[in-house]
């Protein structure tokens, strides 16, 4: 019913604004002082792990249907694919890290998830700005009208 691509579509923000979100739960969560706040952010972090295991497989088996669609810049493509291995890793990381922190809490451990999450949607911006390049209509209308 749903293939590839349009998983890959509405899963690819997850790792933008779920690690964000989290973060920000995990911090104000960590100034008040509040586990069930802590918590809840933990969950947000491992939930926005699955979700960007589940961009990055999607974007895989994406690959094989969109290279062949007119207008794809294939190197805008290989830029994004190899980019997007980073904010993966990183979702690995801070999902183990967050599965483990529910069972020995320290606030080292809150602080590197803090920061770990930080990068990694940070970096996901990156991946997402080069998923961008790969087709633009707009590119692609003026580089014909100019012709």
């Amino acid at each position: 019913m749903f293939n590839s691509v349009f998983i890959h579509l509405i899963t690819n923000h997850f790792p933008i604004f779920g690690f964000l979100f989290g973060a920000v739960f995990l911090f104000y969560g960590l100034r008040k002082d509040d586990r069930d706040i802590r918590n809840f952010s933990l969950f947000i972090l491992i939930l926005s792990t699955i979700l960007t295991a589940l961009a990055y497989f999607s974007g895989h088996n994406s690959e094989e249907i969109i290279e062949k669609i007119s207008g794809i810049s294939h190197e805008a493509l290989e830029t994004h694919e190899s980019i997007a291995l980073i904010p993966f890793s990183l979702a690995i990381i801070v999902g183990i890290l967050s599965v483990l922190h529910f069972f020995k809490s320290a606030k080292f451990i809150s602080w590197i998830i803090l920061v770990l999450s930080l990068l990694t949607s940070a970096t996901a911006v990156a991946t997402s700005y080069f998923g961008g390049e790969i087709r633009h209509h707009e590119e692609l209308k003026l580089n014909h009208s100019k012709e």
